[in-house]
């Protein structure tokens, strides 16, 4: 008796200590060691992920490289799209089938733009930074088809909002509010 009942207690133990994850399938990608790693984001109906990578050799040439896939990881899909010399990544949203990809030249805060990609048709559009307002980026975010910008300038907060829509038509000015 005195044996049946740790036996009983390990055995019920090891039926609850059974791992709660199930492996569904794995997506690969060949790259080398030195790749940029790619950023994962969570979409409806699966993930996209996405990376600014250089060209190889002594050029400062860049793509964006992104792919989509389902819950399961399956997927058809790696596009890239050439990005400005000098540009690199700087921050990232997701609004229902878009992706908004901000690009910033070095370290100048004064050199922007972005990337908008709908992940249902795969078209992409640069969209000119001119109007914003030159600041020290904290935020960035995208909400109903307008940019959100919050950040510092002459240490003063503050949050500019763009029309992507008014933006791409007219070339409108963005909303800024000092803090």
């Amino acid at each position: 008796m005195k044996k049946i009942i740790p036996l009983f207690v390990l055995l019920l133990f090891s039926l609850a200590s059974q791992a709660q994850v199930m492996f569904v399938n794995r997506f690969e990608i060949e790259s080398k060691f030195q790749d940029n790693n790619f950023t994962i984001v969570k979409r409806p109906g699966g993930l996209v992920g996405f990376r600014v990578q250089p060209d190889k050799g002594f050029n400062l040439k860049s793509k964006l490289q992104y792919f989509l896939t389902d819950y399961e990881l399956a997927s058809d899909t790696f596009r890239e799209i050439a990005v400005k010399d000098f540009y690199d990544l700087l921050g990232y949203d997701l609004e229902g089938d878009f992706l908004y990809i901000l690009l910033q030249k070095g370290e100048a805060i004064s050199d922007r733009y972005m990337i908008e990609i709908d992940l249902e048709n795969d078209l992409a559009k640069e969209i000119d930074l001119t109007n914003i307002y030159t600041l020290e980026l904290k935020e960035f975010f995208v909400v109903n088809r307008n940019a959100v910008f919050m950040g510092l300038s002459d240490l003063r907060p503050v949050v500019q909002i763009l029309d992507i829509e008014a933006n791409n038509r007219a070339g409108a000015a963005a909303r800024a509010a000092y803090l």
